[in-house]
């Protein structure tokens, strides 16, 4: 992680065209945003809610793969 970071900020010191202010925006929201959100990983309940997560997953695929077979032109289908 520290690469990218490193090679972020060195082409944003380099190019001229890239600006630095939106990366070390994104890496300063993200540590702050990772220090809140971060919380205990706990095995047990991610394998009891394994099948509802798998089973909304597929749900949800279905569907968007359902919407955006109906905004397809007719000429298409």
């Amino acid at each position: 992680m520290l690469i990218f970071v490193a090679y972020s900020l060195f082409m944003g010191f380099t190019v001229s065209f890239i600006d630095n202010s939106a990366h070390i925006g994104g890496l300063v929201s993200g540590f702050i945003l990772a220090t809140l959100l971060a919380e205990r990983f706990d095995w047990d309940a991610f394998r009891r809610t394994a099948w509802w997560r798998a089973l909304l997953t597929v749900a949800l695929s279905l569907a968007a793969a359902g919407i955006a077979w109906q905004m397809l032109p007719a000429v298409t289908r």
